[in-house]
Formats: C-alpha cells, structure tokens, sequence
C-alpha cells in the first residue's frame, strides 16, 4: 500500500475484442448474461432475495446461519442486485466504457477503511470483514451484520492496522481465523490466531486470542518505518499458512542499499513469505521465500502462490512460487522487476515507465503512485467460463483491474477487466462468485458481476 510513483507496462498478449466479441455471442444464446470479477468487486447475477434468516443448517453458535434466503448470486448478469446503504469513495457502481466487468455494492453498510473479506467455511456464505481500525464484522449469508463488533488493538500510523483474515479450513469443526496486524506499540506486525463464537439468532459475535503464529519485528531493521508491514495470508491445500511480511520500511527501504538488506538477511522475518505448518496445532514457522519488498496481498491457486510485491521506483510484481518449493528469492533490494541476475523473475506486473495500462483503463485516476494488488485465481464454474484459471490483479491508486490466464508456468491473455481503485481483497466465495473490499472505494462488500 506505499505510495510510489510511475506507471505500468504491457508486452502481454491481449485479446479483448474477440473477449467482446464471444459476450456479446454468449449473451444472446445464455440467458442473463454471465458474472465476471475485479479487484474491489463487481458480480455476476442480481441477487436472489434478502431473505436468510436464522436457523438453518449452516453457520456458527447453536442456532446457525440459515443457508436458505439466496443471498447473492442468480443467474443474470449486470450491475443489478441489493442496493440498500451507500457506498463512498465514488468508484463502484457501473462501470465505464469498455471494461468487461462492474462492482455491485451488496449487504449492509460496515465502514469506509475495509481491508479484506473471507468466507467462512461450512457456513453456507457466512463471511468474516476486517477494518483497518482492527474491527472485525460478521456477516450472515444473506450478507447482513451481526450487531457485534469486536475489536483486535492494532497499530494506527500510515500503513499499519487489521490487515488480513484468513479462515482455517476446518473451521465448521474448530472455529479458528487467522489475523494479520500491527502490533499495539507499532514494534512489528503479527499473525496470531483466534477462536470465533458467533451466535447467529442472538446477534452475538466475539473472539479469543490464542497462540501467536509468526512475528517480523522492525528492529530487523537498521532504520525502519510505519510503512511496508506487508499483510498477506494464505493457505494450501495442506492447511499450511502463508504469510507476507514486509521489508520494514523506512529509510532501509530502497534498491540496492547493502547496509540494510533486510530482505535478504536469514535472521529475520522482514521481506519474507514465512509459511507456518499446522497453524490450528503446534505451530511452526520459517522462511519460505526471499526477497520481497511489501507482500501486502497474497493468493492461492494453480498449485502456488502469488504474491503481489509493491515496488519501489521500478516495477510493480506478481511473484508466483510452487507450493512444493522452499528458498525462492525475488531479488529485493538487490535487484527490481525482470532482471535475473541468479534470481526469480516476476511472472508478469508493470513499469512505472509504462502508461499502457493506464492508457485501456477510462476511469484511471490517472495518479503517479503506484501500489499492486493480488486478487484472486478463479476457479469457479460461473461467469460462463470465461474467468476460469484466470488471475485477477489491480492497482491500488489509478484503479485499474486486469486479469491473465495462468497454467502453473506461463501467464498469456492479459486483458483489461474493469476499474476499482482502493480494493484490498478479492474471494471467491461458496456461490463461486468473486467479491471483494476496498479501504476507500466502498463502505460494503462488493460483487463481481460481468457487464
């Protein structure tokens, strides 16, 4: 989430108008239309009803998160769907012209500063949002609030707070999160781990800590700052946890600084992804890869993980590492971006010398920072196929949202999906619909739909 400067770079092979072309086809033979998706969210379908109400088999507590109500979801297309509450930030709603996806605001209103959302699962749709504040909001499946608040005390300055939630894949049983914070005194970030007692029919919320999980202190650093905390979460199929700790920050922060080297030094956790093993039992953690500046969003899929690395005055990066590896190194602070040199190259980003995805994105801000965000490797059977085994990606300040087909070892197709500046999460949730968040572009959650 740093503020850096320059603009983006293509050299991606891109097929949108035979995309528009198959829509506009499918469309016709399809009724509804179909979904697509984007960082801070759009959806496919209009939602089908509001009504979930207690009970139900699905959900946390003793009384359960009904499953029945069809929260979001049904089987047409557009920009349709809930509109009760508001959004602020001006930047969902429909989409402008060309982009082949659109955010619909859905659910109630929660806060202006969200910074991720996961699905809980076995909970039919029931879902977890944090703030940046260190609130943390439950909703139902039928994507209302529960009443209940609780709160995790974090660190306030720049970049710092509640910055990730991931749920345990056992969670029906075991009730277990995972949260990524600053801690109080602002000395570090930590993952810590929490048990979820929610109470559906009694509007109730709360969490216990447990054990901590993983710690990457700034004093790793010779001169540290608020800023470049990282934030990531992810697991593998195997229930392992990633995280992505940030380089520190600060005035140690910039390329090719040997004095610091944070990112590369073994003895700390700083500009790491550390992956912790049986994070719901004994924990365990250790370095998993090198070289990182600020992995502030993370996702799993096509047997990896990506890993959207900000960048410094260079290149912005999608870093993608096989679950079966260990020791990669991305090469920061010694190098930026796709220069080799013994290192793991990016599998795709952007230049800040580059204003080509500026350029197909209308509704770009047109801003000089520059701050990548991973979303999602869609792998769902709505959107009519068209979004399946694609990554989706976006930039932080100008907004736009890109997406690229991805085999485990080539990224091809790159295209130009939609715009949503601010978006910090992107999840695929039960009904295979995408939705995400974004700290200052909506103040609920947001669907994917296609356009």
């Amino acid at each position: 989430m740093a503020n850096e400067g320059g603009f983006p770079y293509d050299g991606f092979m891109k097929t949108r108008f035979a995309l528009l072309f198959l829509m506009v086809v499918l469309s016709l033979s399809i009724p509804g239309g179909f979904g697509c998706d984007s960082s801070t969210s759009s959806s496919g379908g209009t939602s089908g009803g509001t009504g979930a109400g207690t009970g139900g088999t699905g959900g946390d507590g003793t009384t359960g998160d009904g499953t029945a109500g069809g929260t979001t979801g049904g089987t047409t297309g557009g920009t349709t769907g809930e509109t009760t509450g508001g959004t602020t930030g001006g930047t969902t709603g429909e989409p402008g012209p060309g982009a082949l996806i659109g955010f619909t605001p859905v659910g109630d209103v929660l806060a202006s500063n969200l910074t991720d959302v996961e699905f809980l699962p076995g909970q039919g749709g029931a879902a977890i949002v944090t703030g940046l504040d260190g609130t943390l909001y439950y909703l139902r499946s039928n994507l209302t609030a529960l009443t209940d608040r609780p709160t995790v005390s974090v660190g306030n300055q720049d970049e710092q707070g509640l910055l990730n939630v991931e749920a345990d894949p056992d969670y029906a049983v075991n009730h277990f999160i995972y949260l990524f914070f600053t801690l109080p005194d602002a000395t570090g970030n930590r993952v810590q781990r929490f048990t979820v007692t929610a109470d559906v029919g009694a509007d109730e919320f709360s969490i216990a800590a447990g054990p901590v999980l993983a710690t990457a202190l700034k004093s790793g650093s010779p001169d540290p700052g608020a800023n470049h905390n990282g934030g990531g979460l992810a697991l593998d199929d195997s229930g392992r946890l990633y995280i992505g700790f940030g380089d520190g920050g600060g005035n140690a922060s910039f390329l090719g600084n040997p004095a610091a080297d944070t990112s590369q030094n073994a003895g700390t956790f700083l500009g790491k992804i550390v992956r912790v093993t049986d994070p719901a039992g004994t924990p365990s953690a250790s370095t998993f890869a090198f070289g990182l500046r600020n992995p502030f969003t993370l996702a799993s899929g096509a047997g990896g993980i990506f890993i959207g690395d900000v960048g410094g005055g260079l290149f912005e990066e999608v870093d993608f590492a096989l679950f079966s590896s260990s020791g990669v190194n991305f090469g920061w602070d010694v190098t930026e971006g796709p220069q080799g040199g013994g290192f793991t190259d990016p599998i795709h980003g952007y230049a800040h010398s580059d204003s080509t995805f500026d350029d197909e994105d209308p509704d770009s801000t047109g801003s000089g920072a520059r701050s990548i965000m991973a979303g999602a490797f869609y792998t769902g059977s709505q959107y009519v196929g068209l979004l399946t085994n694609r990554f989706f990606y976006s930039e932080f300040y100008s907004g736009f949202v890109r997406s690229f087909a991805f085999d485990g070892a080539l990224d091809t197709d790159d295209q130009h999906m939609g715009h949503n500046a601010g978006m910090t999460s992107m999840q695929q949730a039960p009904d295979d619909f995408l939705y995400a968040v974004s700290l200052f572009g909506s103040d609920r959650l947001l669907r994917v739909d296609l356009q």
